[in-house]
Formats: C-alpha cells, structure tokens, sequence
C-alpha cells in the first residue's frame, strides 16, 4: 500500500516548476503522477495506492491526464465529526488512567462552550486541539498552586484566548520575544513566507523549503536562524519541523506544523497580503521589461519609481527566483536601471526649461511688484484720508436728533464702505479707541459711530471689544496713579471706562468697573480735600460703573464708605450726601441682606446729621441721600421716608420738560428721584404730604400724579378735586393740622 498524504501540496510543487530554476519540471510532477496512477490500474494487482488531501483541491486534480476519473471511481469525503464525537474527543484524554498525566476534569459547561465555539469553521481540530492544550497547561499550572485536582475552567479557556485566538495569541508570545529587532523581525517575516504556496485563487498550501533556501532568501546564518527557529518550537509551540536536533545538514526541510497557523495568525495574514502584491508587482515589472525590450513598451516613470522604490528595497534576487527565472529577474533589474537613467536625464532638461522660465517669471514679477507698490501706495494713501475724514466727523454733534449733514451722510459713507476696504473700518476703530476723548466720539449718540463702523460683522465686534479692553486696562492703570491724577482728570477717567464697560464682555467689564470703584471709593474716603463739584462727579462714575461690579465687591467697597461716613473727624457734612449717594449706587449691586444692613447704617448717619443741621444749604442733598437708602431698608419705618422728602422739598423742584423738550433732554435728577419716592408711599401718607407748607409747585403736582396713579382717579392737578374725593377713596383726617416729620420717628 502507498501513501500519499497532504496530496494537495503535489499541485503547488507542479505550479512552482513553471518558473524556477531549482525544482522538478512540469514533466517530472506528471511523471509521478502517473506512475501511481500505473501501480493500480490492475483492480487484481496488489498494489493498492491512498491519497489524502483538502477537498478543496479534488478540482486540481484535472491538471493529470486520468487523474479525475481515478479519483471519481474511489474518493471517500471524510466527515465531520458530530458533537457527539467532538465531545468524546474533548473528555476522553482527561480519563486514561494510563496516561502520563493526571486525569482532569472539566468545569460545567465548558466542552458544550467548546464545541459551539469550534462550529463548522475550517480548521476546527487543529484549532480546537491547541486551544485545549494551551487551556490544560493553565488549569495545571493553577492545580500545583493551590494543590487541588486538575479542572479546566471558563477562566482557563478565555485566559487561554479559546479557539478563536489561542494558537494566534501562542505565536504571538514568541514575536514579542524578538520584537523592535527590525533584522529578526525580517528574517521570521520571510521564513514563515517560504512555508507556504498560494494559488492564484488564494488557496494557502505549505511548503517544505531547504535550510539552504531559507538561508539564502533571509540572509540568516546556521545559528542566528536556530536561534529563531527554536522560539517557534519552545514552550510546546511545534509550530515548525524537525526539532533542531534532528537536523542533519543544510539540505533538511523545514516544515510548519498545521496549515492553521499560516490561516489563523493574523499577522501572518498581513505579512501574505504584502507578499502578493510584491509578487503581483514582479510579475508586471516582468512583463513590462519584455515588452520593452520588443519595442512594444515604455520605460518607468519618476512617479512609477517613486512607487516601488519600497518594492525594491524589500526584494532580492533569492526572494525573486520563487516566482520568476533568474533571467528574467535580471532583466527586471535592467529595466529598473534604465528607467532610472532616463528619469534623470528628463530631469535635467526640465531643470534646463525651468531655469529659463523661471528667469523670465523673475523680471514679469519684478514689473509686476513695481506696479502693485505704487498701485498700494496710491490705495493706503486714498484710505488714509477715507479715515480722517470719518475721524474728524463723525461724533461731532452733541444731540442725536441734530446731526449735522456732515455728519450723517459721513455715517452712511463709512456703513456702506466696500469689503475691500476692510481696513479703514479697523483704523477708525482703533484711533476711536486711543484716548478717552476719541473713545467718547466714537461711542456718542448710541455709539451710531461704532455700528457705522462695524456692521454686523463678528471680527470687527471682537476688534472693538479687545479694543475696549485695552484701553479700558490703560485707563484703569491712570486712574490707580492717584498722585499724578488731579481731580478732574480723575472723573474724566472714571466716566471713560464707565462707556467703555458696556463694549465689554460682563465678566472683564466687572473686573475693570472694581479696580475704578476702588480708586474712586480711596478718593471719596478722603473727601476734606475736594471741592463739592468734584465729589458730584466721582459719585456719578461710581454710580454708573457700579452697575457693572459683582455683589461682593461691590459690598466690600460700600463697607468702606460706610465706616467713612461714621467716623465724623473725616467727613463734613457737605460730603455726606454724596458719601450717602455712593452707598446708594453700590447697594443697587448687593444682595438684599447685605444691602439693608449697610443701608440701615448710612441712613442713621444721616438722620442724626438732619437733627442738628449746621449749613441749611446741605439740607435737601441730604434728604435725597436718604430717600435713596431708605429704598434698600425694608424694615423702615415710612415716617423716615416722610422725613427725606420733607427736607427735600425745602427746596424748589424742577419742572418737567415740556412737550417736545423730552427728546433733547434729560428728566432732572431731583425730579426723577422724587417721583420715585413718592411711589413708595401710601395715598394716606401722600394726603398728609400735601398738608405740608413746602408741598407747592411742581411738588404738589408730583404728589397729585402719584395720587391719581396709585387711586385710578383724575384730579387735572388741583389739590381741591383731590379733597372732594379723599373721603369715597378712603383717606381721612384731612381736616387735621399738619404733622412734621419729627427725627424721633426714624
């Protein structure tokens, strides 16, 4: 009986023999072939031949003449084994008791695990087998540790990488013994390579290389390609034949174990893939290299050289010969050359060509440059004066509903500026944002200006605010230079960054508004020195940029004034007011609790200042300081309220503008504040206010206004009317005298 197995690997020793120079003919396959197919032909002889091979080569078997009508008259299809078989052939080696192992047994469920996992995929024994093996020697391993019977466990198997990944994973422990050494990482990359055929329909078959072949292709000498051998080998790998000491001279065959290796380890995949287009890229370089040496074809191109340059450096003559014929390798390597000459040579004519029209691209540039340059200059000089004439008009007028045709047609000139002259737009802005004066400009009548300039578009909003900002920090660092600022320029630097604030991001807008206030507050902390005008001023920029300020440090800087206005070795009481005003503003910013308290305390200051009034002219600003505090203390008694707007009322209120004026002017502050009193009181108390001697005027009308708002009546402004009804509305005791507001009632 002959036997030939792995039959399958006869049709890739059959295709090598087309282009080798080393190996059997096509001849001398078929010759072997038929002679088998001879030695039984007699069904009475006594020879009697067997072939195995994969089923999916019987198709290759056309290749010989008899071969299939052989094969046809006799093939057996070995079956699959079914679960049953799969699973006495899991749990049979783990009960010999003649075995030289312990017998094991196998935690619950794991060999059904096993079996679904293995499937009907190919390779399945083989993958199953080592997988099992890989999971025997970890439940050992565990069983010597902790001296109890050996059980394969889940842990086991998936700690093995289970039939998916153990024989992948195995053969990874050993690259990583040799990995980041690039020359032993070739040298296994290329024997791993020579193990195996691939068919032109990508079936793998293995293959037997000699040591001499392997040593030629790889470059390895006898012991550095032991070396890497025996990892493969090691630790019950066997993933390659003989054992090194079974090897008897350079001529022995290297084998790989199972063709499952070079299927399942997916680096191997990797390394096949690169292989077939390397092989792929020598069988088209081949052909080309005929064709142009039959004057049917071109040489390579830079871009074609470009791209198998990293062909090149990965092949050799030794690699090619699996492939190819020498000759043929050697005429690739010609046609390489000569393509390399050629490449260069185009090179230097089109270096020739390029110089010259770079030469004459040099002298178009240079004209070109000289035109562009003076084109500019007459541009940059155009726009330069574009902006001063917007610089010097717009902003001009003090009434927005005056403007002056300069100026207003400059403001539709400047928003209807062409893309192109991006950059007057930005040089107005930035001289607007230069000095405090420029920036008043730029932000006055509702910063129409600024929206002139800027548009809607986002990048020039974001240059004014990093504008805004840098001026404002300028400004800021001016004013904190208390001893070369005077009074003046002190408010005037105050009310700057007040407009600049409100350009600002909240966030930077609070942090500028803090560090003016505390300049401002150190100023007012000293009021003796400074005449009552200027105290006016600084308590109107700390009241616009305390609407700017967080709670706490607006607290901190009241707290401050606070203890100013009860100390009375520094305060006067011509500064008590405006001290009381500033308090004000900051309780706007502060939370209620804390606003009251400060309020309660800079209210009292001010009521015993009322009690004994020294300059009667202070009467009615110090009345008005406390009107605006009282508005934070809710637990005040209204009497005290009343006693504000008594000292108020000593003096003459403003009228109101009249129809027409609304629009050019401002409301007068004493009014605005008196209106906004008077809401704070019930009709009963407005009654009694208007008993009072200093309630005429513009005082009683402001009293009567209220009346009609808080009681939905109309009085048309004559007190009388308001008698006539105050007893259907409820309000008694007109008839009574009236009841000065006494200090006992604070």
């Amino acid at each position: 009986m002959i036997v030939v197995d792995q039959f399958e690997e006869l049709f890739a020793f059959r295709r090598a023999g087309a282009g080798r120079d080393d190996v059997a003919s096509r001849d001398e396959v078929a010759a072997f072939v038929n002679t088998l197919l001879c030695a039984c032909a007699d069904p009475n002889g006594r020879v009697r031949v067997v072939l195995t091979m994969r089923s999916d080569f019987v198709g290759d078997c056309e290749a010989f003449l008899g071969l299939p009508e052989a094969v046809s008259r006799s093939q057996f299809l070995v079956p699959r084994l079914d679960r049953v078989q799969m699973e006495d052939a899991i749990l049979r080696p783990g009960t010999i008791k003649e075995a030289g192992f312990s017998p094991f047994s196998f935690e619950q469920g794991l060999v059904n695990h096993i079996i679904n996992d293995a499937g009907d995929r190919p390779d399945q024994l083989p993958l199953m087998q080592h997988a099992l093996m890989r999971t025997w020697k970890l439940a050992v391993q565990r069983a010597k540790q902790n001296g109890t019977p050996v059980q394969l466990m889940h842990k086991d198997y998936d700690d093995a990488g289970g039939i998916t990944e153990a024989l992948s994973r195995h053969a990874e422990d050993a690259w990583k013994l040799i990995e980041g050494d690039q020359r032993k990482e070739e040298i296994v990359r290329r024997l791993f390579l020579l193990l195996c055929d691939i068919s032109p329909d990508g079936q793998i078959t293995r293959r037997r290389p000699r040591v001499t072949e392997v040593q030629a292709v790889t470059g390895a000498g006898k012991e550095e390609l032991e070396g890497l051998i025996r990892l493969f080998q090691e630790d019950d790998r066997n993933f390659l034949f003989p054992r090194l000491e079974h090897h008897q001279n350079a001529r022995d065959f290297l084998d790989i174990s199972h063709e499952a290796l070079l299927r399942q380890w997916p680096r191997f995949a990797r390394w096949l893939e690169q292989e077939r287009q390397d092989a792929s890229e020598l069988e088209r370089l081949a052909e080309q290299a005929v064709f142009h040496s039959q004057n049917a074809g071109g040489l390579l191109s830079a871009t074609d050289l470009v791209r198998i340059a990293e062909w090149d450096r990965r092949v050799s003559v030794e690699w090619a010969r699996r492939y190819v014929k020498l000759e043929d390798w050697e005429n690739v390597v010609a046609y390489i050359e000569e393509s390399k000459k050629d490449v260069k040579k185009q090179a230097w004519k089109k270096r020739g060509l390029l110089a010259a029209i770079v030469i004459v691209l040099a002298v178009a540039t240079a004209i070109s440059l000289v035109l562009m340059f003076q084109a500019n200059s007459a541009k940059a000089a155009a726009q330069r004066a574009l902006t001063d004439s917007f610089f010097r008009t717009i902003g001009t007028t003090e009434f927005p509903d005056r403007l002056s045709s300069d100026e207003r047609a400059a403001l539709w000139d400047l928003a209807e500026l062409a893309s192109e002259n991006v950059q007057v737009r930005e040089t107005v802005i930035d001289r607007w944002f230069q000095t405090e004066r420029a920036v008043l400009r730029g932000l006055n009548n509702d910063t129409r200006g600024l929206r002139a300039a800027s548009g809607l578009s986002v990048e020039l909003r974001k240059r004014i605010m990093l504008r805004s900002k840098e001026l404002a920090d300028r400004l800021v660092t001016a004013l904190e230079n208390s001893q070369r600022t005077d009074d003046y320029r002190l408010v005037s630097l105050g009310q700057a960054v007040t407009a600049l604030a409100a350009k600002m991001e909240p966030q930077e807008a609070a942090r500028l508004a803090t560090r003016s206030v505390q300049v401002l507050v150190t100023a007012l902390e000293n009021p003796q020195g400074t005449d009552t005008p200027n105290l006016s001023l600084r308590v109107q920029a700390v009241t616009a940029l305390a609407a700017r300020m967080e709670p706490q440090e607006a607290a901190r800087l009241a707290a401050r004034l606070v203890t100013v206005l009860e100390n009375p070795q520094q305060t006067d009481r011509s500064s008590l007011s405006s001290l009381g005003q500033a308090v004000a503003a900051l309780a706007a910013r502060m939370e209620p609790q804390e606003a009251a308290r400060l309020a309660a305390r800079s209210a009292q200051v001010l009521v015993t200042a009322l009690e004994n009034p020294q300059e009667t002219y202070v009467l009615r600003s110090l009345g008005m300081s406390l009107g605006n505090l009282v508005k934070f203390i809710p637990s005040a008694r209204q009497a005290t309220l009343l006693l504000a707007l008594s000292y108020i009322f000593l003096e003459k209120v403003p009228a109101a503008l009249q129809q027409g004026q609304e629009e050019a002017q401002e409301e007068p502050k004493v009014r605005k504040e008196v209106t906004k009193l008077c809401q704070l009181l019930s009709p009963q108390e407005l009654a009694e206010m208007l008993k009072w001697p200093f309630t005429v005027g513009e005082a009683e009308k402001i009293v009567l206004t209220e009346l009609e708002r808080q009681t939905g009546r109309t009085f048309g402004g004559d007190v009388w009317k308001f008698v006539e009804q105050a007893q259907s509305l409820g309000i008694t005791g007109l008839d009574a005298p009236a009841k000065r507001p006494r200090i006992e009632d604070k």
